[in-house]
């Protein structure tokens, strides 16, 4: 009973002095840039890191996209090896990483999904300076939501009291104290990466409010580093085309995808990979395909084909079949005048068919295929 109270108050003794240490490290950081939201979260975040290292801004970033990532000043990264599921604890140990590296600035793309634990990341973990809300389609529905109404009351938790927010959405006006709305437009840049007005609106917004120039800001836009899972067209042998959007994952972005695709004007084949813990996008891509004409295949791979099967048997006429990866990489190295477009998710077969055709170490500009 002695050992058992003495090894409980030893516990209580070494959380607070984690807590302590904890605190230290994030005053210590004055700027903390927390990046939420349904989708572009990775893309956002990498952007912010180069163009802030880029004025000289000692900055640390940490990414959640298909890999996590942290990523240095000199843009070198490094993996987060996890012996256990993703959580939110691990915020601990990155502010510990970033104080070590002298960061002026941290951005971190948000890790969190129910209301609780943005409080959290919000009160304890990283409170934020500013936080960014790139948009907020539904998705995640058993931890954020069924609506988008339900979808930004609970992102808005991750906005701290003395918190600046930037968002797409006015909605949000009334949910925080300090809020920018984000005018997104248009900006004449050329990139080999992939480049959305939103993304970039996002960034030029919070780095005028930090100081840089427009200029510096589209610096950061046009050299950052992509993430695997980032949408891009990767033009392969034979005139077939590969389209990565296993990234793309809410019924209105896979629809916009699908309708993109199929303005190429070549026999459209989607790629549907369906993950153990993600289920319900089974049905955000079965009103993705609503009203949509000219597939001519549905390959599905990945977790419960058979229950993709019949959803998707719902909405479209065109051929279905389940497939592994592997089969499916030697049935695109066989292909003429086709587009292969993969949803749904990355993870999984989605990740193992994307670095068969863009091996590690390949062009991301779309010039690294193996095919």
């Amino acid at each position: 009973m002695i050992l058992i109270t003495v090894l409980f108050f030893v516990f209580i003794a070494l959380g607070v002095v984690e807590n302590f240490f904890h605190k230290k490290h994030l005053e210590s950081i004055p700027i903390r840039i927390l990046v939420n939201g349904t989708r572009g979260k990775t893309t956002v975040c990498r952007m912010l890191v180069k163009a802030l290292n880029d004025k000289g801004i000692r900055t640390v970033g940490r990414t959640t996209g298909s890999d996590a990532l942290q990523i240095l000043p000199d843009g070198k990264e490094i993996p987060v090896n996890r012996r256990k599921s993703a959580n939110i604890i691990e915020m601990v140990s990155f502010f510990r990483f970033a104080y070590r590296e002298k960061a002026e600035c941290v951005v971190v793309e948000c890790m969190a999904l129910g209301e609780e634990n943005q409080k959290t990341i919000a009160k304890k973990l990283v409170k934020p300076t500013i936080t960014v809300i790139v948009n907020s389609y539904v998705d995640h529905i058993g931890e954020i939501g069924k609506t988008k109404e339900e979808t930004i009351r609970v992102l808005s938790k991750s906005v701290g009291d003395k918190t600046v927010l930037f968002a797409t959405e006015s909605e949000y006006e009334s949910l925080v104290k300090d809020f920018h709305l984000v005018n997104v437009r248009h900006f004449d840049i050329e990139s080999n990466l992939p480049i959305h007005d939103m993304n970039v609106s996002i960034i030029v917004d919070v780095l005028s409010y930090l100081g840089l120039t427009e200029e510096e800001a589209l610096k950061g836009a046009i050299g950052y580093s992509p993430d695997i899972g980032l949408i891009r067209d990767i033009e392969l042998q034979n005139g077939v085309m590969f389209i990565n959007s296993f990234s793309v994952n809410d019924p209105k972005s896979m629809h916009e995808e699908i309708e993109r695709a199929l303005c190429f004007k070549k026999k459209l084949n989607l790629i549907f990979n369906s993950r153990m813990d993600r289920e319900y996008r089974i049905l955000s891509f079965e009103e993705a395909l609503r009203g949509v004409e000219g597939i001519n295949r549905v390959y599905i791979i990945g977790n419960y084909k058979k229950k993709v099967a019949f959803h998707v048997r719902r909405k479209t006429k065109a051929t279905l079949e389940t497939i592994k990866p592997e089969a499916l990489f030697d049935l695109i190295k066989k292909s003429r005048d086709e587009i292969f477009l993969g949803l749904g998710n990355i993870k999984g077969d989605g990740e193992k068919l994307v670095e068969k055709i863009i091996p590690k170490g390949g062009d991301y500009a779309g010039n690294g295929g193996s095919i």
